[in-house]
């Protein structure tokens, strides 16, 4: 990001006392007002930001993939939701067809939600939570009695919730359908975290 700043500053006819100016201003920017910045379209954000928004696009999914890294070494699973999913019942049903692995682990079903997610806050109302951990089988915890589970549903929501890819046991039609719905719905990165890291990559030596 620093050398794109600077490659932008390079082509600007200001003197080079200017040019240090500019790249202290930048460095002591807010986050949030450089991210609005780089999502503006005005003169002044043309020249100076176009680099920094085409490296942060870039650098989006590995930034993602290192922010959930980080998020889950500083913030294990917390005892309270531990202690949460505890009091789920849990079960395991054998699907009636091939089941995908996706990259994601578990899907949440919560209550009120049109779509299943990959990541599940401590206060969201679960309804029920669902892991495939073979392609025969699926652990399910709900709250209630056993249920029945739209496996082939099941599927197609470990497809749109995988960030990469998915493992499955055989190769047909419908498991390269599938491959066409990563990414749909997939829970990136928050806002907070993209701050963060946008603010270390700013202040980095």
């Amino acid at each position: 990001m620093k050398k794109s700043v600077d490659e932008a500053l390079a082509k600007l006819l200001v003197s080079a006392h200017k040019k240090a100016m500019a790249r202290q201003r930048i460095k002591k920017m807010p986050v949030e007002r450089l991210m609005d910045a780089m999502d503006k379209n005005g003169f002044d954000y043309t020249i100076l930001f176009a680099g920094l928004r085409l490296k942060v696009a870039a650098g989006l999914d590995d930034m993602v993939k290192q922010g959930h890294i980080k998020a889950l070494l500083k913030h294990p699973v917390s005892e309270p939701r531990v202690e949460h999913y505890r009091t789920l019942n849990w079960y395991v049903r054998r699907a009636n067809e091939p089941l995908i692995l996706g990259d994601v682990g578990c899907l949440f079903e919560l209550r009120g939600e049109s779509r299943f997610k990959s990541l599940a806050g401590a206060k969201e109302d679960i309804n029920r939570v669902y892991l495939p951990i073979s392609s025969e089988c699926m652990v399910v915890g709900t709250f209630g009695e056993l249920p029945e589970v739209d496996f082939a549903a099941m599927n197609e929501a470990a497809a749109k919730s995988s960030r990469d890819f998915f493992v499955c046991s055989n190769s047909s039609p419908k498991m390269a359908r599938l491959g066409s719905m990563l990414g749909q719905e997939s829970d990136l990165i928050t806002k907070g975290e993209m701050e963060t890291l946008i603010s270390e990559l700013i202040n980095e030596p």
